[in-house]
């Protein structure tokens, strides 16, 4: 197992106690732990958790990191740095060797030859036929059926005349970041076109341009065997560009001329990348729009230095990654950078040799169907350490979809993504739309066995897609249950909800049946169902069971995925599904006891084709336990709140976590509020366990944060920052809610009325 790079309430994943608590403790686990890469230093250079290596390597260590994927030399000096200084002892690297060692030991890494198993295994082993049916098969399971109206899947190519395959993802198949190099590559082109005997109009929507630099009063051509572009070229000598649009204003170049991907080293800029690929994707441009229709634009590289131009016009990128460009093109053999080091953006102007959109429309005109593919490349716009800035298509591909629409009706729309969009115009007009995943080497062939249905098509969404950004709260609130997201909190109408997908067959719910009850710890109880596939095409359906508590104590999800199961029914015939649900699954985090419980009341048992898809409920009694009130005479701890505003949940460094005001820096305004307490009626106090460098104070008021106040305490700043005890009295009757607005600078630990 891994840990995050990530930080949980302000804590490094590879320091938190859920490692040896729950992964190793309740858990069992008896692998080991590695932390990501890099991620031991980078808890002193990216997290500022530690001022020294030894700290860190110690601190992981003992928190359960087994093996440091790290520097290997810092790591060692840092481990030596440790044990002379005490951070560390002996007995805890022999903790984590032994981790280690047992996998490999597992793994048979130290046995002969004739004792492993897997030691005979050869390249003869790759690329079987049967790898590629099931890669196949993998694919055609993962593509998921948003809308099919009026039928128009799956498409007959006896009764086709001609079908335009339409977009920038029509002619490719990407592979994701930790995928291995695919051995082959089946595009959605070739499958459509293997299915319709070559009968395709193909046009991937792009646009083809010269680039002319008005400043060197010539157009840009690769030269050389680096392939380094220059502006020295006549009009008819230039190199033509395909420019694919990856939204952000973000696109890639490919040299048709060259026959490579522009690219950069950060020095020169170059038609030399056969793929877009690598952690840092230097195949990715940002190209500025014009101030005015036919006028000149800038372009940028991946990290947003500005491509310029030389004096002989050879094209570089910003200062060449050193003291100037000057220095950086001389050490490559070019000097016609000399005095640049600050040179500024070069300007160009984009010739249409080709203009996709009219190609496109052209072609989707003399096709009986238009099928247009739209996605994502999944090293841009979004990936490991990039988020995109919104959940809709690329303003470009979103044009792609109406413009095709509009010149032929009888359009299928196959997103090609690693995530969900907001195409909510394309869901309302067009008849058809299909996604899928980056499927591997079979996906052309799979997405083409769905659309012309030699597969039926079964998958299903694992995450909600909304109709528009405007429906999701700020990227960096991960408060899913007050932000209202995912399907077990959103209260609007989704898209296309959590666990739908459609098929070319219809199947009929009925005979619910729930025995068992009432649930209880320890105790299952059995759901089943008849469904029944009543179409005259055999298919698979996904029956899906949810379940709701209702009349909670605490906010719980309006509904919860409990089980499901993908079964293949042929025309007519009826299958019991049966499920088992336990009472785990209604176990409940009690935030005034710091535990799971399982609370009495009623279970609401849901089954479903999707989240929003429900045909059969009943409901079972739940045997558990009633919340009792919250005592607030016990020491209660600040992060086990009910509800809150403009809160962080911090490290506390006294054991647990502690709560700031959010807001500028701290220094804001946030409450806390406690519900369902027993009643607090003075003559009382509040003690309290504070931190504050600069002063703030702590309000309670009764009820919400603009209730009554009861008690107001100063919290004086200190320059060490140290924890302390303050007191302060309570002047009237909290009634059965609690609020403690915290203002400025100040940290609230833990807290009890006396």
């Amino acid at each position: 197992m891994m840990t995050a790079y990530n930080g949980v309430n302000g804590l490094p994943c590879n320091l938190h106690h859920l490692v040896r608590e729950t992964v190793k403790g309740e858990w069992g686990m008896d692998g080991f732990v590695v932390s990501d890469a890099w991620d031991v230093s980078g808890t002193v250079r990216d997290h500022r958790h530690f001022a020294s290596y030894a700290e860190a390597v110690a601190a992981s260590v003992k928190a359960g990191i087994d093996s440091l994927t790290d520097d290997a030399e810092l790591m060692k000096s840092s481990i030596r740095e440790a044990l002379d200084a005490g951070l560390l002892e002996e007995r805890d690297l022999d903790a984590a060797l032994r981790n280690t060692f047992r996998v490999r030991i597992r793994l048979g890494e130290f046995d002969p030859g004739e004792r492993n198993p897997y030691a005979s295994i050869n390249e003869s082993a790759i690329l079987r036929p049967e790898h590629a049916e099931l890669a196949r098969e993998a694919a055609c399971k993962a593509v998921v059926l948003l809308k099919n109206e009026g039928g128009l899947l799956p498409l007959s190519a006896e009764k086709l005349g001609k079908v335009a395959v339409i977009g920038p993802l029509a002619d490719v198949v990407y592979r994701d970041w930790y995928s291995g190099t695919l051995p082959y590559a089946v595009t959605p082109l070739d499958g459509i076109r293997d299915k319709m005997d070559g009968r395709v109009l193909h046009a991937d929507g792009d646009d083809r341009i010269r680039l002319h630099s008005p400043d060197a009063g010539a157009h840009v051509r690769a030269e050389g065997e680096d392939g380094r572009l220059a502006a020295r070229a006549t009009s008819g000598e230039a190199d033509v560009f395909r420019v694919t649009e990856w939204g952000q204003e973000e696109c890639t170049l490919f040299d048709e001329t060259a026959g490579k991907f522009v690219t950069t080293d950060d020095r020169l800029v170059t038609a030399s990348a056969d793929d877009v690929w690598g952690w840092f994707t230097k195949e990715v441009f940002r190209m500025g729009k014009a101030d005015a229709p036919g006028g000149a634009v800038t372009l940028a590289t991946w990290k947003g230095d500005p491509v310029t131009l030389g004096e002989s016009g050879t094209l570089g990128a910003g200062d060449g990654n050193g003291a100037s460009v000057a220095n950086a093109v001389n050490a490559a053999g070019a000097g016609e950078f000399a005095a640049a080091s600050a040179s500024p953006a070069a300007r160009f102007l984009p010739e249409t040799v080709r203009d996709g959109l009219e190609e496109a429309v052209r072609a989707a005109r003399e096709a009986d169907v238009a099928i247009v593919f739209v996605g994502n490349h999944p090293l841009i716009g979004g990936k490991e350490t990039m988020d995109r800035d919104g959940i809709a298509l690329p303003e470009r591909q979103e044009r792609l979809i109406r413009a095709v629409h509009a010149a032929n009706p009888n359009t299928v729309v196959v997103i090609v993504g690693s995530y969900p969009y907001a195409v909510e115009w394309a869901a309302e007009r067009v008849p058809a739309i299909v996604y899928t995943a980056h499927g591997g080497q079979e996906a052309g062939n799979a997405i083409a066995d769905v659309l012309f249905g030699g597969f039926n098509p079964a998958g299903r969404l694992n995450m909600t897609w909304y109709r528009n950004g405007d429906e999701l709260p700020d990227i960096m609130d991960y408060d899913i249950i007050k932000g209202g997201r995912t399907y077990r909190y959103y209260g609007g109408k989704p898209l296309f909800a959590f666990g739908h997908g459609l098929s070319y067959s219809e199947f009929r719910y009925g005979g619910l049946s729930i025995s068992g009850g009432p649930i209880g710890i320890g105790r299952t109880i059995a759901v089943a169902f008849d469904v029944t596939n009543v179409s005259g095409r055999a298919g698979e359906e996904v029956p899906q069971l949810y379940v709701r508590f209702d009349r909670s104590r605490f906010i719980r999800p309006l509904k919860q995925l409990a089980g499901f199961e993908r079964i293949r029914l042929l025309p007519g015939e009826t299958r019991r599904v049966r499920f088992e649900l336990s009472a785990d699954e209604l176990l409940v985090w009690d935030v005034t006891r710091n535990r799971w419980c399982l609370e009495a009341g009623d279970c609401l048992i849901m089954i479903g084709a999707s989240s929003d898809d429900i045909r059969l409920s009943g409901l079972v009694p739940v045997e558990g336990e009633t919340i009792p009130p919250r005592d607030l005479s016990q020491e209660t701890m600040a992060d086990q709140f009910d509800d809150y505003d403009s809160i962080a949940i911090v490290p506390s460094g006294e054991g647990g976590q502690a709560v700031v005001p959010a807001a500028d820096g701290n220094r804001g305004r946030g409450w806390i509020r406690f519900d369902g307490i027993l009643p607090v009626r003075p003559p009382a106090r509040i003690e309290m366990r504070v931190r504050s460098a600069r002063g703030g104070s702590v309000t309670v008021r009764s009820g919400g944060p603009d209730g009554p106040a009861i008690a107001i305490c100063a919290v004086d700043g200190s320059p060490d920052g140290e924890w302390r005890s303050v007191a302060c009295g309570v002047t009237g009757s909290a009634g059965r809610s609690v609020c403690i607005v915290l203002t400025g600078d100040v940290a609230l630990g833990r807290f009890r009325f006396v």
